[in-house]
């Protein structure tokens, strides 16, 4: 197994193990849409909220911007804005597996648990 699928499973264990029955997946576009980590997530039963099209556009636009230490407070309310709305349909923690966007998302005051990569 390689490096990236120890730390699927990883996230896939911790996700569990919390009890996180329904998670908002983020991360780079890719990441988001594709099926490295949302197939595993659903395969543990655990059910993987990703945002719209736009959104993860948006969000792909952010970890650029985080990267270059140029993120807007705008962007960071709009980011927080849709969070909510996440949570607000049942969301019970945030599986961001861009390690860029975790750092900084973990340092917001989120009202929802925040799961990373190991």
């Amino acid at each position: 197994m390689d490096k990236v699928q120890l730390e699927i499973e990883a996230l896939c264990n911790k996700i569990k193990g919390e009890g996180y029955r329904r998670v908002i997946l983020l991360g780079t576009p890719a990441q988001m849409s594709g099926p490295l980590y949302r197939k595993p997530l659903a395969a543990s039963g655990v059910l993987v909220l990703v945002p719209g099209e736009i959104d993860r556009e948006l969000i792909g636009e952010a970890i650029v911007k985080i990267a270059q230490g140029k993120l807007g407070n705008q962007t960071r309310v709009w980011m927080q804005d849709m969070l909510d709305h996440g949570i607000s349909h049942g969301a019970e923690a945030l599986a961001v597996v861009d390690e860029c966007l975790f750092r900084e998302m973990a340092r917001w005051k989120l009202d929802i648990p925040l799961v990373g990569l190991e």
